[in-house]
């Protein structure tokens, strides 16, 4: 029996429901109500750590380490760290919702990459930057041409953020975007400079406009057919619809699993959320497949990691096709929970949690070359090899993103 609510793999293979603290003590007692047919596993009001239920490995340990470190950062601001080129690596954790900020590309080829910057209570699920060829309202007193950092909290809500330059961030949106029910695993914009984001765990995606991005408001909400949790989603458009109507492909990629435990990544009707399947990547309860990330390229290269240590390439809008390469990336230790490209388009950047010896979680950002050289090993890429770490606290990166985004 597989759990709406899991979100990482043991290392045989089987989900173990623990309680994980969330990062915002603001939410402290929140519940989500949970899909019909669905064990309880809602967020538990009597825990001082404001639990939600998820899978994870070494679940005992993990607990045991949390509360020893503590929950409770200071911003850290370090306006002296200098990166190689202006391109940052945003992570997102679950534990202490913690927004980290690093240099993109390593010192020196195989040393950590320099942490910026950190600050609690801001994320805890998802992340996503706007490509660099969307334009989007103009805020924050900058031109339309920026990009803006969407980040999933542990609250149910998104930010929008921009200022981005330098590995900064200033808060855009006056107004909150609240999804109707569980949290933003999955968030891409769309043609529009809106964002799409999941309902995880549920197969509802939240659509906010461009507009609602500053000024908040209730999301359009789609419903799909074949998918019963939906982890991620990418959006890929080869026209822009900021004004007229759209000319061109438009098309919302989500990654999740049916109610056979069937690993799809399917092509979402934006109308009516009725949904076609592109690959199916294993089964939860065979053991041999559970989502863990979608990433598009400015090609359309689409890649779908597997948690269970391989991740996937496909021809560019022809997703339907066999693969044109893969690469593995050790699970157990590891688990890789999203990814995301580069600026440069040329390495796929994973959100890693990591298994010691000792059984303590480690999280960090991993650097993966692309494209997958036939099905062998990943190997690290060109700007770097894994975000500085361990970090006070911090278990479980689920969100990660890179500025500027030149991709879609």
């Amino acid at each position: 029996m597989f759990s709406n609510r899991s979100i990482l793999q043991t290392a045989a293979g089987l989900t173990v429901t623990v309680l994980v603290a969330g990062g915002l003590a603001a939410c402290s007692g929140a519940t989500h109500a949970l899909p019909a047919g669905v064990a309880a596993q809602s967020r538990q009001t009597g825990n001082p750590y404001n639990a939600q239920a998820v899978a994870i490995p070494n679940a005992a340990k993990f607990v045991d380490e949390a509360r020893r470190r503590g929950f409770v950062h200071n911003t850290i601001r370090n306006a002296a760290t200098k990166c190689r080129k202006n391109v940052y690596i945003y992570t997102s954790e679950a534990v202490t919702g913690d927004l980290d900020v690093f240099c993109e590309d390593a010192v020196k080829k195989g040393a950590p990459n320099t942490l910026v910057s950190q600050t609690a209570n801001l994320a805890g699920w998802g992340l996503a930057v706007s490509p660099n060829n969307l334009p989007v309202t103009a805020a924050c007193g900058l031109p339309a041409s920026q990009e803006l950092l969407a980040v999933g909290t542990n609250s149910g809500t998104i930010n929008i953020y921009c200022k981005l330059s330098g590995g900064g961030y200033t808060q855009m949106n006056t107004g909150a975007l609240t999804l109707t029910q569980g949290d933003a695993y999955g968030i891409c914009f769309d043609q529009t400079g809106g964002i799409y984001a999941t309902e995880f765990p549920y197969n509802t995606i939240a659509h906010f406009t461009n507009a609602q991005l500053t000024n908040g408001g209730a999301p359009a909400i789609l419903t799909t057919n074949v998918n019963v949790a939906q982890y991620y989603v990418a959006c890929d458009y080869d026209k822009l619809v900021l004004k007229g109507k759209p000319k061109g492909e438009n098309y919302l990629i989500a990654y999740g699993f049916d109610a056979n435990g069937n690993v799809n990544v399917t092509n979402v009707n934006t109308g009516s959320g009725a949904e076609t399947v592109e690959q199916t990547i294993g089964n939860i309860s065979a053991g041999t497949g559970f989502p863990g990330g979608l990433a598009l390229d400015r090609r359309d290269d689409l890649v779908a990691n597997n948690q269970y240590g391989t991740m996937y390439y496909f021809n560019p809008e022809l997703w339907n096709s066999p693969p044109l390469g893969s690469c593995t990336w050790g699970f157990n230790p590891n688990d890789y929970t999203n990814i995301v490209f580069d600026d440069r388009q040329d390495e796929i950047w994973a959100a890693d949690t990591n298994v010691g010896s000792s059984g303590v979680l480690t999280t960090y950002g991993q650097s993966n070359a692309f494209p997958f050289a036939g099905s062998g090993p990943c190997s690290p890429g060109s700007s770097g090899y894994q975000t500085s770490h361990p970090l006070a606290g911090e278990a479980q990166y689920l969100g990660i993103a890179v500025w500027p985004n030149r991709g879609v």
